[in-house]
């Protein structure tokens, strides 16, 4: 059987048509580029969307605001 998507994905996926996103609405690139630069991530921007979504339950304090 087909697993759905969780609403979290839905949203990302309808997101992601609507505007043919490169970037998370939650989770600017600069943040990801930030921590690559600081070698504290060596994940690509995507993997670490999910990673920071999944540990912080969706709550994000951006380092620019």
């Amino acid at each position: 059987m087909e697993q759905k998507p969780t609403p979290s994905l839905r949203a990302l996926l309808a997101h992601q048509r609507h505007r043919k996103a490169d970037e998370h609405p939650l989770f600017p690139r600069r943040d990801w580029k930030l921590e690559r630069d600081n070698g504290d991530t060596s994940l690509s921007y995507w993997e670490w969307v999910e990673r920071v979504r999944q540990e912080t339950g969706n709550l994000r304090l951006h380092a620019f605001q």
